[in-house]
């Protein structure tokens, strides 16, 4: 058991509101950190056996030290480190980042980063393409488990999102917006052998037990999975072990978080099938509390993830594994969904036909709105409260979202020279976005926004065959189908949403200002104002059903030790169906304020201009 307690780390443009008088540090204990290898009770081993795989692991290790001295003696640099993740080529060489220094010669550790790291059973030194590595060792020595910070330690990669449902990745810069949603990523990701079908899935957990992450750079397909146009992001997990394993961390931090990750593992029968179960339990309060409620907190932390897996050799040729992984629903209040208002500038910025500054009619403005008579009767709620840097809201709800999935893969050994391998993926996503409007006013009622629900299934069949001593060839057919059953966007007005939503011809009608006397009201224009729009309920929903058939042939030729070719072919079709629709769910207070006749259908409602002239 390791405890561990460390700084919440938050992106640099955050700011908080909270006081940083003082660090939690000091009053932190910190044990060193301690992996158990014993005999389970239930499937133990006999001592004989423990001491025996034992000295096999010293054995390795000193033959490891010792070819590591050799090296460091030919090359008469100190001994090389292993790098955080750098982009590499089969011909690239490490670069010293310090003062100007005389040539070296090439830096030995990138190779055998290389060398270590294997991607479906194919180490990255002989993959022909631009690809950057971190280990899962380096992962957990930082205490990164999510994925935005993962890809933060791998160059040119970055993610974008106001929520997890709109998470973009971008390659060198390029990839969709934020707010992609249904798309399909342009930067593909793949764990395990598995192809995400939207990149919303990656937001939304945690990430355990890896073993590596890579990021090929380039169009990606004909080595198999699904094709991306930019790049793939690919998370190996660790797969069970014969070796008895048990370990468990606890890290305390910053706002209240709590980090509790256990792995135990082992075999169930020896040589023949063993077993691995993590789970990770994540909770954190926000930089941001909220003025009206303190109970809550922006930018939370909640999430739990679980996976267990199973593997299966009943001989040397076969191999089969089955991971199932889990993440119960999680609340978390908006990662992005909100930004700090800024009052319209007076001005636009350019100028009309007799060269003067064009000015903004803060009447149709913001500003204007919530300057207006309505708004002003909440006296505790200003519009310097509107504009101020901090979170002060009548009510919101967290957002919501859970995914679960499970992998068979299954590797057959044909002969020494060729490999099938079967891999079948099923996952599911559900999201559901819970945002009012960030103020202490209702003309939007939480929950509304985004509502998605997916699922997607995978199978591929793949051959890797090694031709000759210098050419290797990858073959396969891959099926893909992905469904959107629903995915929406609803909205609920509330009884400051006639106020809030009226023009300002249809305000000053409804709600007059007499001079004579300016505290007067118009009882009818306000009852208007109010039942116009509350209780109203619209929907969008929108249904997508998309399928993928592809075949692809890859050829990788070893012209020399440093130098490898590829050429590929892939032949693919798409299918894609979408349906969607527009509704009332409910009416609301004002029924019978409906327009007389929408896109030809007749609501039996009031005809009237765009100023409210019946």
């Amino acid at each position: 058991m390791s405890k561990h307690r460390i700084p919440r780390q938050h992106d640099p443009a955050r700011v908080t509101n909270r006081p940083h008088g003082f660090r939690l540090s000091p009053i932190a204990a910190l044990f060193a950190g301690m992996t158990l290898f014993s005999a389970l009770p239930v499937h133990a081993q006999s001592l004989s056996d423990v001491q025996a795989e034992n000295k096999r692991l010293a054995a390795e290790n000193e033959r490891l030290r010792q070819a590591l001295e050799q090296q460091k003696q030919q090359t008469g640099n100190s001994a090389p480190t292993a790098p955080a993740a750098r982009p590499v080529t089969p011909t690239s060489v490490a670069e010293t980042a310090s003062a100007p220094q005389p040539p070296l010669a090439p830096n030995k550790g990138d190779a055998l980063l290389l060398e270590a790291v294997s991607v479906k059973n194919t180490k990255l030194k002989e993959i022909p393409k631009s690809v950057s590595v971190v280990t899962g060792e380096e992962l957990e020595k930082f205490h990164v488990n999510n994925f935005r910070d993962i890809v933060n330690r791998i160059g040119n990669v970055r993610t974008s999102w106001q929520n997890p449902n709109t998470a973009s990745i971008f390659i060198r810069g390029v990839g969709w917006a934020a707010g992609a949603g249904v798309l399909e990523p342009s930067v593909g990701v793949n764990v395990d052998g598995v192809s995400y079908g939207i990149s919303s899935i990656t937001a939304l957990g945690n990430f355990l037990d890896i073993e590596s992450v890579d990021v090929t750079r380039g169009p990606t397909g004909v080595d198999g999975g699904r094709a991306s146009n930019v790049g793939r992001v690919s998370i190996n997990t660790r797969k069970p072990s014969f070796v008895p394993e048990a370990r468990a961390s606890v890290t305390y931090g910053e706002l209240n978080t709590a980090i509790a990750t256990a792995v135990i593992g082992g075999p169930i029968q020896d040589d023949v099938l063993a077993y691995r179960l993590t789970v990770n339990r994540e909770t954190a309060d926000g930089p941001y509390d909220n003025k009206n409620d303190s109970h809550y907190s922006w930018r939370n932390t909640d999430r739990t993830n679980i996976r267990s897996q199973f593997l299966l050799t009943p001989n040397k040729d076969l191999e089969a594994r089955l991971s199932l992984d889990f993440t119960p629903k999680g609340r978390e209040i908006c990662e992005n969904c909100f930004a700090f208002r800024l009052k319209t500038p007076a001005n636009y910025n350019r100028l009309n036909a007799a060269g003067q500054p064009i000015p903004v009619n803060y009447a149709e403005d913001n500003f204007g709105k919530i300057n207006r008579r309505w708004f002003g009767q909440k006296t505790d709620y200003t519009v310097a409260d509107y504009y101020a840097k901090e979170i002060n809201t009548l009510g919101e709800y967290p957002n919501t979202y859970a995914t679960k999935g499970v992998t068979a893969d299954v590797k057959y050994k044909l002969n020494d020279a060729n490999t099938l391998t079967f891999i079948t993926g099923y996952r599911d996503y559900d999201f559901s976005q819970g945002a009012g409007t960030h103020t202490q006013f209702e003309w939007l009622r939480a929950p509304r926004g985004t509502q998605t629900e997916y699922k997607q299934l995978s199978q591929e069949i793949k051959l890797d065959s090694k031709l000759s001593d210098t050419l290797r060839y990858q073959g396969g057919l891959y099926f893909f189908q992905s469904q959107f059953p629903n995915t929406s966007q609803t909205e609920r007005y509330g009884s400051d949403g006639g106020a809030w939503y009226a023009n300002a011809a249809q305000y000053a009608l409804l709600d007059p200002v007499n001079p004579l006397l300016p505290n007067a009201t118009d009882s009818a224009g306000r009852a208007l104002l109010l039942n116009s729009l509350d209780g109203l309920i619209t929907k969008v929903r929108n249904r997508l059903d998309n399928k993928t058939q592809a075949a692809y042939s890859n050829i990788i030729w070893d012209a020399t030790k440093e130098l490898s070719l590829s050429a590929g072919l892939r032949l693919s079709r798409e299918s894609r169906k979408t349906s969607g629709s527009s509704v009332i769910d409910s009416n609301g207070f004002g029924a019978e304020l409906n327009p007389a006749a929408v896109n030809n259908v007749q609501l039996n409602g009031f005809a009237n201009d765009a100023n409210g002239v019946l």
